[in-house]
């Protein structure tokens, strides 16, 4: 969605990992997809770790801006986010007639609601309580809003940051949206199917 670390690291590992697993089949491509300076992102790796480099065969760097992404049984559409002066996106899969949209880290905007229109889960960062709003998140208010204008499903909150001790953000986001919401925990898996 972006390159601040919390949501990029993970690229120089999974270089790192294809590079030295003899099991990874060969000829096979991992396609990884992001933001304008992906492919600036994967090269300072390279410079900075040299175990990261010969990865590089294994995977395919594909730069993205609002719009389709992959269109085909499952189709990805992206759309910007709003997180300080870099790119953000936001995406949405859909399959099988189900559909997720992960925000990534983003004040509301117009164009999430549009993202979301209908969606079954909305996966959204919800990183501040309402009064400790910041730029470039959003707060339970707004994930309830976000959630109640697009007609959403569902709402799997994500990102909570650890200013929500004694503050219940579910509760907060119901305020607004009447649906299904839950705080993601690690571990938890989801079944999109309808």
């Amino acid at each position: 969605t972006h390159f601040h670390p919390d949501h990029s690291l993970g690229i120089g590992h999974l270089l790192s990992a294809v590079h030295n697993d003899r099991l990874f089949p060969q000829g096979k491509r991992i396609t990884c997809y992001g933001p304008h300076g992906l492919a600036e992102l994967v090269g300072r790796w390279n410079k900075l770790f040299m175990s990261t480099i010969s990865g590089n065969e294994y995977i395919e760097i594909i730069e993205t801006v609002p719009g389709v992404v992959i269109d085909g049984d499952t189709r990805v559409i992206a759309a910007e986010a709003v997180h300080g002066d870099d790119a953000a996106l936001a995406y949405r899969v859909e399959a099988a007639g189900s559909s997720v949209i992960y925000t990534g880290d983003s004040e509301y905007t117009e164009s999430l609601v549009g993202l979301a229109r209908g969606s079954d889960i909305l996966v959204s960062e919800c990183s501040f309580p309402d009064d400790e709003r910041a730029p470039g998140h959003m707060t339970p208010s707004d994930v309830g809003a976000l959630a109640a204008e697009a007609g959403v499903r569902e709402v799997i909150l994500v990102h909570i940051y650890p200013f929500f001790d004694g503050y219940d953000p579910v509760a907060a986001v119901r305020k607004h949206f009447t649906g299904s919401v839950t705080a993601a925990s690690d571990g938890m898996t989801l079944d999109i199917r309808q």
